[in-house]
């Protein structure tokens, strides 16, 4: 009897193993929730790129999912964290197919929610966000992406944008 207590008692005082951090990536600040006009400035983000704050007042039939060809301005990346987006964007000057296909072939699995996008600002290979967490890797890693897409994607913040 004392050996089953030993072996089902500490797992019975509520303490668990976390989850590991890349699984959800680091939890940034958030910053205030403003809506901005085009052209209107604000402060510069707390994160590159960013996981919260100013954006711009787009409604969830103006989010288009999937794959951009086009780089994401701050402030509607924003609006897509706000709408429950998951962004994975990649910085590869020279090119990466080795990168970006598999990356396209992992969104493929995702018809909402997740957004893949070149973005040459940000100093990683590939940057993951979602509102109020980030993740940065140089390489491709299928496990890290897809854990983090599956941690946060959905997530709609508050009401209305």
């Amino acid at each position: 009897m004392a050996i089953v207590m030993s072996l089902v008692l500490p797992s019975s005082l509520g303490q668990t193993n976390p989850e590991p951090t890349y699984y959800q990536g680091a939890k940034a600040d958030l910053q205030p929730e403003v809506i901005l006009e085009p052209e209107e400035s604000h402060p510069e983000y707390n994160t590159n790129p960013p996981t919260s704050g100013w954006h711009y007042d787009l409604g969830p039939e103006e989010i288009i999912w999937g794959r951009q060809d086009q780089s994401l301005d701050e402030e509607t990346q924003v609006s897509y964290l706000k709408q429950g987006g998951v962004i994975i964007q990649y910085n590869c000057p020279e090119g990466c197919p080795d990168i970006v296909e598999p990356l396209n072939t992992l969104i493929n699995r995702y018809p909402e929610n997740v957004i893949l996008a070149p973005q040459p600002s940000i100093e990683s290979t590939i940057a993951i966000t979602s509102w109020g967490y980030i993740d940065t890797i140089d390489g491709f890693d299928e496990t890290r992406i897809e854990s983090f897409i599956q941690k946060h994607a959905g997530n709609r913040i508050g009401g209305a944008s």
